[in-house]
This record gives structure tokens, C-alpha cells and sequence, in this order.
């Protein structure tokens, strides 16, 4: 296979900065993290019981903080509100939906099936807006939309100044609590 050279600016596009969301593949289904069938009879018996959905073993373990720490950089990168992931153990996958405190999974299912949820996910994906894919919208590029504002660029400035990494700037537009009337805009350093 050739080789192919990225120019810097494709560089700077590629990586987690740019995931929409993402696919973790594993051959081993005791990759698979989390329990299914072993809560289906502890739930019966005790219907009210918090229930450990968790596998206690280090390979689940392992995948579990694979995954999450896949999920950390890219809304460390990005600025969004939810994030989709899908993990495929073996032939059995999950779809997850990440937020900032929380995380939604789906049972194991078999995705090479016909009618498999995957396939669904994956067609309901590609019909939702940016607002439904997880984009916040509340940030938008700095230089685009104040670039006449001399106060947020003496503050970007005297950013750059302190902390030579600061080298692209967002503003984030965050309407008032008490009156949604009024906006702030708020100057941030994107990662």
C-alpha cells in the first residue's frame, strides 16, 4: 500500500476531534463488560434489588475502561452534548449513549442478523440533525462570529499570551437563567 503524506492542515482534522461516533471491535466475548442473562433471574427474584451489571473480571474490566477513556478524549476534543458508541464482542454487540454523568447501554444483541439494532442505529443515525448527533450548538467558532469585538479580542490576545497553546479560540453563547432574552457570550480555548 502507498504511502500518502498529510499536509499539516489534514493533520490537525484527523483523530478524536473529529468522531461522529465510534465502533470498538473485539474477537473475544469475554471482552463483553457488562451482564445480561445473570440479572434476568436475580431481577426476578428481588424485582427492587440494585443488581451488579458489571463483569468482575480484568479483561471485561479492561474493555470497559477502553472504551471509556475512547469516550473521554473525544468530548474532551469536541464540544458535544451526548456521544453513540457502539462495542462488538465476539457476534454480540451494545449500543451505548454517553453523556457527561451518565451512560446508556443496550442489552447484547447479535448484529450480524438481518433485523439487528445495529443496522437500525446506524440508519436513525444518519437522518438526525447535529443537535440530535450530540453537536452543542451554544459554540461556534470565535473568528467567524466576533471578530469585530475588541474586548473578546484583547481577551484572546492576553490568552494566547499566557499560554502559548491556546492556538484556536471558540465562543460559547449561553442565554440568561432569569431573562432567555438576554445572551452571554463567553470566550473558551478549543482543544
Amino acid at each position: 500500500m502507498p504511502k500518502v503524506k498529510l499536509g499539516r492542515s489534514q493533520k490537525k482534522k484527523s483523530g478524536f476531534s473529529r468522531i461522529e461516533f465510534y465502533i470498538e471491535f473485539k474477537h473475544d466475548e469475554h471482552d463483553n463488560p457488562f451482564m445480561d442473562e445473570e440479572n434476568d433471574d436475580l431481577l426476578r427474584e428481588k424485582p427492587h434489588t440494585e443488581t451488579a451489571l458489571v463483569h468482575n473480571t480484568d479483561q471485561s474490566k479492561r474493555t470497559l475502561r477502553q472504551i471509556g477513556s475512547y469516550t473521554a478524549a473525544v468530548v474532551g476534543m469536541q464540544f458535544c452534548t451526548h456521544l453513540f458508541s457502539v462495542l462488538i464482542c465476539s457476534e454480540y454487540a451494545r449500543l451505548f449513549c454517553w453523556h457527561r454523568s451518565i451512560a446508556s447501554v443496550t442489552r447484547c444483541f447479535k448484529y450480524q442478523d438481518s433485523k439487528s439494532p445495529l443496522t437500525e442505529f446506524i440508519w436513525h443515525y444518519s437522518q438526525l440533525d447535529r443537535v440530535q448527533r450530540g453537536h452543542d450548538l451554544t459554540v461556534t467558532p470565535w473568528d467567524k462570529c466576533n471578530r469585530h469585538n475588541p474586548l473578546l479580542r484583547t481577551e484572546k490576545e492576553k490568552l494566547k499570551r499566557h499560554n502559548s497553546l491556546h492556538e484556536e479560540f471558540r465562543q460559547m453563547t449561553i442565554n440568561d437563567h432569569d431573562d432567555p432574552a438576554i445572551q452571554k457570550t463567553f470566550l473558551i480555548s478549543y482543544p
